[in-house]
């Protein structure tokens, strides 16, 4: 009997599968060709530097060919995952995301089809990415694999997030827009701010906005991401709609008659209520409306403010003054709630609070951090906290969590690659990365991806370094 016949033999006598096999089969995807020559290839991936994180346990000296590209396509597939676009019916399925009309019921995408697709890898997105309020990112932000493991984070330098137009000097502000993949760089030595498109690769430059009088201190978006605010050491600021692509002139803030300067602010809000925080002269910390600009009240504080910040729900701020007192702030009815001393801080600089407000951090001049349970806080005068992480040495700049509370990033400008990560669950910092050899240089702002796939790090040369946090499966 040929082989011929034996084939056939085999296909009569093999049970055709079922509707109800096909639907319950797991996908199996084999390759259309294979280099016989791989079975033969002996990869000794213990000698290899680079490859050794490939090793499924330390006794592995060596694997084959095949073997081998299966893990580095493991790997890469976990570092960069597919976007959803390139992802089958029952994949797509799996992971809760619309799947694609029948090709015979039509000649091309959909409305709903449409809405379907990542613009994360370059897709044409940048024409109409300011025409609607939509998501692009979704329901993928919050999307993650299990819960994130301390000590080891996987990280991988992408293009950096202003190749196209770097800052000539010191980048003052870095904002990622909370619900499309827009990075917005500025630079308090240019009267101008830029906005990228970011897909990690090329981080196309879609905009750039100029301010003939005034040279941006903060820069950032609104909290529904329908404005820029851009502020300086004026008593006036500047406001461009998203959408519209109109950028306004606010002369002061609307129903405050003083002198002060905007130079410093945050952004916070109840859904659909956007606010802004301006930090003023002692003490006082105005509340304003994010749509009309309208004053809407004044927080007192005792001495002066260094800086504050809105809960997630934007009900409450949360702000701190040079001598070491966090006050906790009703927006409603702007009261003070609570106020408790900061332990151990004699000049504090920044505070934070996390994305699911239960995690309370601070930072001062002394290089020290810390990090307390925000329900411990409220109930004490004189809270303990949870961990004084004291990693740098020199002055607190910035502090940021990330969108599942999970990482918190402490900063300091004052030295050279002064960049920690901690694992919040554990208080306990990234012992991998970064090292001595990562080149951040003078690190002076930071922000997490709404997802968490990236971290966009400014630095004093005008660069937003941009890398990839590989946990996080999303932007």
């Amino acid at each position: 009997m040929d082989d011929s016949d034996s084939d056939d033999d085999n296909r009569k006598s093999s049970p055709k599968p079922t509707p109800a096999d096909s639907h319950t089969a797991p996908l199996e995807r084999t390759p259309v060709w294979q280099d016989p020559h791989d079975a033969r290839l002996v990869v000794p991936i213990a000698d290899i530097r680079r490859a050794r994180k490939l090793r499924q346990n330390e006794s592995e000296k060596a694997v084959d060919g095949i073997e081998y590209s299966r893990r580095l396509r493991e790997q890469f597939e976990r570092i960069y995952p597919r976007p959803t676009w390139a992802m089958s019916q029952p994949e797509r399925a799996k992971l809760g995301l619309p799947t694609f009309p029948p090709p015979s019921t039509t000649r091309g995408p959909s409305a709903s089809t449409a809405a379907a697709y990542d613009f994360d890898d370059g897709e044409s997105a940048e024409g109409n990415i300011f025409s609607s309020s939509k998501s692009l990112i979704g329901e993928r932000a919050s999307r993650r694999v299990g819960a994130l493991p301390p000590e080891i984070l996987e990280v991988v330098r992408a293009k950096d997030g202003n190749q196209m137009q770097y800052s000539q000097t010191s980048l003052c502000s870095v904002s990622w827009h909370p619900t499309h993949p827009i990075l917005l760089t500025a630079s308090s030595s240019t009267p101008s701010l830029h906005l990228f498109h970011i897909d990690g690769k090329l981080n196309n430059k879609l905009q750039s906005l100029s301010f003939p009088d005034l040279h941006p201190t903060c820069a950032r978006f609104s909290r529904d991401g329908r404005e820029v605010l851009a502020t300086g050491r004026r008593k006036y600021f500047y406001a461009f709609d998203v959408e519209a692509g109109k950028v306004e002139r606010v002369a002061g803030i609307r129903g405050r008659d003083d002198d002060r300067l905007l130079d410093a602010f945050t952004v916070g809000g109840a859904e659909g209520e956007p606010m802004v925080a301006f930090l003023g002269k002692d003490g006082h910390v105005d509340l304003v409306d994010g749509r009309t600009k309208q004053w809407v009240g004044d927080l007192k504080m005792n001495g002066s403010v260094v800086a504050a910040e809105f809960s997630a729900d934007g009900k409450r701020v949360f702000s701190i003054g040079g001598d070491g007192v966090v006050y906790v702030w009703d927006v409603g009815s702007r009261r003070c709630m609570h106020t408790f001393v900061d332990e151990g801080t004699i000049k504090p600089t920044t505070i934070a609070v996390s994305p699911n407000d239960q995690i309370l951090a601070t930072g001062n001049t002394m290089g020290i951090v810390n990090v307390y349970n925000l329900a411990t806080a409220m109930s004490s005068q004189r809270p303990k906290p949870l961990k004084a992480v004291g990693n740098l040495t020199t002055s607190i700049s910035a502090l940021t969590f990330n969108a599942t509370s999970e990482m918190l990033a402490i900063s300091s400008r004052a030295k050279k690659d002064a960049l920690r990560l901690l694992h919040v669950p554990t208080r306990t910092v990234f012992q991998n990365w970064p090292t001595a050899g990562t080149p951040l240089g003078h690190v002076t702002c930071h922000e997490f991806s709404p997802g968490g796939g990236y971290i966009s790090i400014g630095n004093s040369k005008g660069k937003a370094l941009l890398y990839r946090l590989g946990h996080y499966q999303s932007l």
